[in-house]
């Protein structure tokens, strides 16, 4: 009978034991999955701010994109403006140069009538074209090209002044002429007739 109580004592030992083993390992397994659970909401705490960062990143990089749009579209813009006031400028800039460069052709093509009537003033009292070049330190087709412009300077001022004298030679001419008809009317008919046809009224 004692045998049997120590055997039934020491199961009871045993079932305590494993009571507490398991009531550990289901306190254990409880922990863990409470831990579990608690990762879980703190991966989901952090995944919300995260995705609502990312969001608001694309976002900005939207308004980025849609702002550089706009700067590079007002940037044409500002170029082909640019583009349009450089071409006036530089179309006002020739013309002024072209204005500039015919006032400076004009001062030049009558300062070298005077130097090429010069050369043939030169020329005239029997110089040589060369003799002439060296002694007004030029080239010797440079005084040649001198006295071609003083040349066509002259022919210019004798065309002109043949012009002007046109009208009153003309004039002039139309005077005598009218001057002269009365002369003519004047001869008696007997001498423009001739000898013969005096003969025949007798």
């Amino acid at each position: 009978m004692p045998q049997d109580e120590q055997r039934q004592s020491r199961r009871r030992r045993r079932s305590s034991a494993e009571v507490a083993r398991l009531k550990a390992l289901r306190q254990a397994h409880a922990e863990k999955l409470e831990r579990v659970r608690q990762d879980e909401q703190r991966i989901d705490d952090a995944l919300a701010p995260f995705a609502e960062a990312a969001e608001a990143i694309a976002a900005a990089k939207r308004r980025y994109e849609e702002r550089c749009a706009r700067i590079a579209a007002r940037l044409e813009r500002d170029l082909a403006d640019l583009d349009r006031a450089r071409a006036k400028a530089v179309e006002a800039a020739a013309a002024e140069r072209g204005a500039l460069k015919e006032v400076l052709d004009d001062e030049t093509d009558e300062l070298r009538a005077v130097m090429g009537q010069s050369v043939r003033t030169i020329r005239e009292v029997g110089t040589g074209m060369p003799e002439t070049a060296a002694l007004l330190g030029v080239s010797v087709g440079e005084a040649r090209r001198l006295a071609a412009v003083a040349k066509r300077a002259a022919g210019h001022v004798s065309l002109a002044e043949s012009t002007a004298d046109g009208p009153a030679h003309e004039a002039s001419s139309a005077t005598s002429a009218s001057e002269l008809v009365p002369e003519v009317e004047a001869v008696p008919s007997v001498e423009l007739q001739g000898p013969g046809a005096a003969a025949d009224g007798e």
